[in-house]
């Protein structure tokens, strides 16, 4: 009985060891791209929530893509899929919502404006 519990004790053991080092080699495997994102360090963050199930936000995701790739020097580009959690700002009513957060990840301002290219083009040129 005493060996039945001391085998279990050391399968624990283990188990607690091969996390410890899955850990810490994933973390220095990654440590290079995190370096990279950081020396960024963009001036604001952008964040669309979004829902999968909602037509405006289906619609509005091309442009979302193209405000991606032409601003992702700039801008950090973050999105939340709201489909199976609610966000926990007050401020987001709707789908799609964009938001804009200083680059600590405080609140700065929610865009309100029409969901298009120049449109959007024009708000984000005023905050470079």
């Amino acid at each position: 009985m005493l060996n039945k519990y001391l085998l279990i004790t050391v399968i624990i053991l283990l188990l607690i060891v091969v996390y410890f080092i899955y850990r810490y080699v994933y973390k220095y495997e990654n440590v290079e791209k995190y370096d990279i994102d950081k020396t960024l360090t963009p001036k604001y963050i952008i964040k669309l929530y979004y829902a999968e199930w909602c037509g405006h936000c289906n619609n509005f995701r091309p442009i979302w893509e193209k405000l991606k790739e032409k601003y992702n020097t700039q801008i950090r580009f973050e999105e939340m899929n709201c489909t199976n959690s609610k966000p926990d700002l007050s401020i987001i009513d709707g789908y799609p919502t964009i938001i804009v957060l200083n680059q600590n990840g405080d609140f700065y301002k929610k865009y309100t404006g029409n969901r298009d290219m120049n449109t959007l083009d024009e708000f984000i040129n005023k905050l470079l």
